[in-house]
């Protein structure tokens, strides 16, 4: 009777110490498939924001728009120590300048910069045209800033006309938020031509690698 009781015993405590084995090799599955499921949603994850930051700096664009802008002639005579900034614009000859611009960048770097405008004064005399072409930065690698802004510094070969008088022009580009643009051609290297004064322009369209509008 204590033989077959133990021999009982001995069975069921078998079988439970397989349904055990069996249970610990559930578990372990579980778990590991816990933890690979887990690797691999938090490899996508890493890939998605890699992606993101990837698509989100913008080396790839392009942006255009009209300038619009005046340069002042400032009389120099023995009053206008005397007379109030307001009063010296309004009594100054002004130059009107008026025409387009475009901007290209691909993968950082510059593959076109030109504009083309009239330059008049207010009260029509002394028209002609300038061209910029054949811009060369000297920046490495070009992105538009989260805000999209923008700054260029290289040289520029300044038309007049259909006459180049201005090779090499030290040249200044500025790109504000997205919405004006500033061209600043060095004094001495255009003989004075614009009096110091910078090009103003405004931002219409930046474009991204497919051609969607970018600008906010």
């Amino acid at each position: 009777m204590l033989v077959k009781e133990y021999e009982k015993d001995h069975k069921e405590g078998l079988i439970l110490m397989k349904n055990n084995i069996n249970m610990s090799k559930v578990i372990g599955i579980a778990i590991a498939t816990v933890l690979i499921t887990g690797t691999i949603d938090a490899s996508s994850f890493i890939d998605n924001a890699m992606a993101q930051t990837t698509t989100s700096s913008s080396d790839t664009f392009t942006m255009s728009g009209p300038i619009d802008s005046l340069v002042y002639v400032i009389n120099n005579d023995n009053n206008t120590s005397n007379t109030n900034i307001t009063t010296l614009l309004l009594n100054s000859d002004k130059f009107v300048l008026s025409g387009d611009w475009s901007l290209s960048i691909n993968g950082g770097v510059l593959t076109n910069f030109g504009a083309n405008f009239t330059k008049v004064l207010a009260d029509g005399n002394r028209w002609h045209t300038h061209e910029l072409i054949n811009f060369k930065t000297n920046n490495n690698t070009i992105q538009l800033s989260p805000d999209e802004s923008l700054s260029l510094s290289g040289t520029v070969d300044v038309k007049l006309n259909n006459t180049i008088p201005w090779n090499n022009t030290k040249t200044i580009i500025n790109i504000s938020k997205g919405n004006t643009i500033t061209i600043n051609l060095d004094n001495e290297d255009t003989d004075n031509h614009f009096i110091g004064q910078p090009i103003y322009g405004i931002v219409k369209s930046i474009n991204d690698r497919d051609g969607n509008e970018m600008k906010k």
